[in-house]
């Protein structure tokens, strides 16, 4: 069994309903958005496939469990900073969780996650389709480069459009994770947050529509 670091992030999602290819101008400006000039260029765009499956506490929205690829992934939320506003116009809640890694476990931990292993355990299982942009944080220079996502980074941020599909209905996502969390360079990740969202012109990002992943799974099934 290995189990890596906790990681704490700093994060502020939202949801919609239906595909994201549904809305041309979220992911035009998802695909288009750039950085002031002077912080370099933008590399091509990914799409990635996976499902990953979340096992939901009844009545708790401060605590996600998922297994990911053999991995079982437990996140919690540490604080919610609260409603933000970007560039005037976005709302959204920050909140700053931690996350743990396992894999190895014995395979009754994985049982969990299988579809009617007990009417008791609430479980989603999420296909997803999911592009990233990940961009380089250098709080000493104040620059914002975007790199590869394979890019191994001390401080980073990490932009996402993701499609969803649960039991046949499409959703989608968009979200912005700063990874570790550091007061350092939280100003810097939500100045260059402010700077992406002021590009998205068609389309209003609401606090409504702003949540993590276990409140907006906890919304779905009512629990």
């Amino acid at each position: 069994m290995s189990a890596n670091n906790p990681l704490p992030t700093l994060e502020v999602r939202w949801f919609f309903d239906g595909a994201a290819t549904s809305n041309s101008a979220l992911v035009e400006w998802f695909e288009g958005a750039i950085l002031p000039e002077q912080y370099g260029g933008a590399p091509a765009l990914q799409w990635k496939e996976r499902t990953d499956t979340y096992l939901l506490l009844p009545a708790y929205e401060d605590m996600g469990i998922k297994l990911r690829e053999g991995q079982v992934q437990v996140k919690g939320r540490v604080a919610t900073l609260g409603e933000h506003t970007f560039c005037g116009r976005h709302e959204g809640i920050v909140e700053h969780w931690v996350k743990w890694s396992y894999a190895g476990l014995p395979a009754a931990y994985y049982v969990l996650f299988g579809a009617n292993v007990d009417p008791d355990l609430v479980t989603f299982a999420v296909r997803k389709r999911r592009a990233l942009r990940k961009l380089l944080l250098d709080p000493d220079a104040g620059t914002v480069t975007q790199v590869s996502t394979d890019a191994v980074i001390d401080h980073g941020l990490g932009f996402e459009l993701t499609e969803l599909e649960i039991n046949g209905r499409a959703y989608s996502t968009i979200a912005f994770e700063v990874f570790p969390h550091d007061p350092v360079v939280e100003a810097l990740a939500l100045d260059t947050v402010g700077a992406m969202l002021g590009q998205l012109v068609d389309v209003q990002l609401a606090v409504e529509s702003s949540c993590s992943y276990p409140a907006w799974l906890r919304r779905l099934a009512e629990i």
